[in-house]
């Protein structure tokens, strides 16, 4: 019996002396996060409302930093989330549209909000898809180069091995696409770019300007996750040392304060602006530093969950050491000696 067909061919359910499993306590942690993110959209815009009027644009640049952790942690749960391809993707594309959705309730809540900006906010919803696409894109590429999955790493020495073997069994076969997928994709992306076109004409702008805003903003949106999410994903869920799991997002996010302080300080220049402004430095940090740490706060809760990300180079490495160690010694290997990622190391 294959331990890993548990609802997920990848999810391990080794249940703690309770009887919870790790698929139940990643469930939880979802369930949290979603409470909070949906009060977090909820009562954002009538707070930033009351700080536009009180001018304390620290902390309304704070609360969005803090909303903005909600994108990242989507686009995580799309790509390696340990359910089918269907339940992640479809279910965050779901989940996302519901807290836009609340969002837009906040909106129409505040004291300000006219009709005609809350319909255009729930407009905005047809591009969501394209946006979505954006912000995967660049883990999906990681997950087809270094051929990751998300799994549950089991403590029992003999489901260790089938894991890393049923892992190396389905490598290559996770690697390519069917016929029937490559379709899927093209008719999503033509759905994606038909209700792109539908928004324009909803909010009644020329098509073409429309067009190239959404592909300007799926750029910049691509670039962000490709130079944040991901490092921060392969820095906490994939590095063997605990302090390389710390290290990676606070470099990644200093790096990213740093890069938007200076195209902040070359654009107040241009306009002829001072040279120093505190704000110039505060307020970019504020909108980097709480996504990016709200982000590793929650992948080291997935981690605590029991769940890790596994890939091909890795899995090579520890089926490696258990043919060299069983043929040296002609006893099995335990690999509870060398886990993939395990908080001891």
């Amino acid at each position: 019996m294959n331990p890993f067909k548990h609802g997920d061919p990848w999810t391990f359910e080794d249940p703690e002396p309770g009887g919870v499993t790790a698929s139940q306590r990643l469930a939880a942690l979802g369930s949290v996060l979603l409470i909070g993110f949906t009060l977090v959209n909820l009562f954002t815009p009538p707070i930033l409302s009351a700080l536009n009027r009180h001018r304390n644009a620290y902390l309304a640049v704070l609360l969005i930093g803090v909303a903005l952790a909600q994108i990242p942690a989507l686009a995580f749960w799309a790509v390696l989330a340990p359910q089918r391809l269907v339940v992640r993707f479809f279910g965050a594309l779901a989940v996302a549209a519901l807290l836009w959705g609340v969002f837009g309730v906040g909106i129409g809540i505040t004291d300000r909000a006219s009709p005609h900006e809350v319909r255009e906010w729930f407009a905005a919803l047809l591009v969501l898809p394209v946006m979505a696409i954006a912000v995967e894109g660049p883990i999906w590429i990681m997950k087809w180069i270094s051929g990751c999955r998300m799994i549950r790493w089991p403590r029992d020495r003999v489901a260790q091995q089938e894991a890393v073997a049923s892992f190396l069994e389905e490598a290559a076969a996770r690697r390519q696409f069917s016929i029937a997928q490559i379709l899927a994709l093209t008719a999503f992306v033509a759905v994606a770019l038909g209700m792109t076109s539908s928004f324009a004409q909803i909010i009644g702008g020329p098509a073409a300007e429309v067009g190239a805003g959404v592909a300007i903003l799926s750029l910049v949106l691509f670039v962000v996750s490709a130079v944040t999410v991901v490092p921060c994903i392969r820095g906490v869920l994939m590095a063997r040392h605990p302090l390389t799991r710390v290290l990676v997002p606070t470099i990644v996010a200093t790096i990213v304060w740093m890069a938007l302080t200076a195209f902040f300080h070359l654009v107040l220049r241009g306009f002829g602006g001072p040279a120093y402004d505190f704000e110039l430095f505060a307020l970019p940090f504020l909108m980097i530093f709480p996504p990016v740490g709200i982000f590793f706060a929650i992948l080291q809760a997935v981690r605590r969950c029991g769940y890790e990300v596994m890939w091909l180079r890795r899995a090579k490495q520890l089926a490696s050491q258990h043919v060299d160690t069983a043929t040296d010694d002609e006893t099995p290997v335990d690999l509870a000696e060398t886990p993939p990622d395990t908080e001891s190391e």
